[in-house]
């Protein structure tokens, strides 16, 4: 059973760095986002890899609309994640082709959608993907993060080693340690405007 004092302290701590998040002005979030992008492509991994995994940033989060033109102009493949079923907590990982279509069919991850396999190329084996960038409002310096608290990374990420993972951050969203219960997973890597944290 998950502790239900953690998941209180857990939305407490989500409050409190959204809010911190908001507050950044546009122009930073833009030059803090290229600068995470700029350590990226200096990473030997990210050099060496085929097939890439982020996810259509909103609001405030890290923003990956530049990097996935970025990386696809690199001759790389970009996935991202897709939620299939709500009601289980799953997602899907979809190879993207059109980032405007992207952005207007899945924009919002609250709604299940319906993945028509004949439109979209499926990734069903997680080994085919090289390298797996994840959002969070919060991460500490042990790998772990809060997002939104639905628990789809943690379940898909299950079974993925963790030097593929890394979360990408401000520097202001690192904290010493965050609570944790059984169900949550490590990054093997932070990735903020400021530093590269190996966890």
């Amino acid at each position: 059973m998950i502790n239900k004092n953690i998941d209180i302290e857990k939305e407490k701590i989500r409050n409190i760095f959204l809010l911190k998040r908001n507050i950044i002005i546009n122009s930073n979030l833009i030059s803090f986002s290229k600068c995470i992008f700029k350590k990226i492509r200096n990473l030997n991994i990210y050099k060496k890899s085929n097939i890439i995994m982020l996810y259509l940033s909103f609001g405030t989060e890290v923003i990956t609309d530049f990097m996935i033109k970025s990386i696809i102009d690199d001759g790389k493949f970009v996935v991202i994640p897709v939620i299939t079923d709500c009601v289980n907590k799953k997602m899907s990982i979809v190879k993207i082709s059109n980032l405007f279509e992207m952005r207007q069919r899945f924009y919002c991850c609250s709604k299940e959608y319906k993945i028509d396999k004949n439109e979209y190329d499926i990734i069903t084996n997680k080994k085919k993907i090289d390298l797996i960038f994840v959002p969070g409002i919060v991460f500490d310096v042990f790998g772990y993060r809060i997002g939104y608290g639905k628990g789809y990374y943690d379940r898909w990420l299950f079974d993925v080693p963790k030097y593929k993972i890394f979360g990408i951050a401000y520097d202001i969203q690192i904290v010493k340690k965050i609570p944790i219960n059984k169900y949550d997973l490590p990054v093997g890597f932070i990735i903020t405007d400021k530093r590269i944290i190996k966890t």
